[in-house]
């Protein structure tokens, strides 16, 4: 669902298709293809354990077991958000150059030859 609202996005919302050489679907669904992977997923994440972190960094006793457990959270948190990126760039990654055949973008067009 992701990929495909950011593949319109990309190819219909996006202000500088508008302007100068527009980009095709095959365009526009590769750069969907390999868009930053978690990018703000992990800064979210990181942003999460670092509050946490802070937050409960005092307290007494019964208030120092709930505050591990927040810690321990965040952690899980970070962890899963950091393989789910890790993962999605791996798979991405190893499958663009295929993509890339498919879609029939790896040979330049005449007038991006001219622009360029």
């Amino acid at each position: 669902m992701g990929m495909s609202v950011r593949c319109v996005r990309l190819r219909h919302g996006n202000p500088i298709s508008r302007i100068g050489l527009r980009s095709s679907w095959q365009e526009a669904v590769f750069m969907s293809w390999g868009g930053l992977r978690g990018a703000v997923g992990i800064v979210l994440a990181l942003a999460l354990d670092n509050k946490v972190s802070q937050v409960t960094d005092y307290g007494n006793d019964a208030e120092n077991t709930a505050h591990a457990l927040f810690r321990s959270q965040a952690k899980e948190v970070l962890v899963v958000v950091g393989g789910v990126a890790f993962l999605t760039l791996m798979i991405n990654a190893t499958t663009c150059a295929p993509l890339l055949v498919k879609l029939n973008l790896t040979k330049m067009s005449e007038a991006r030859k001219k622009i360029i």
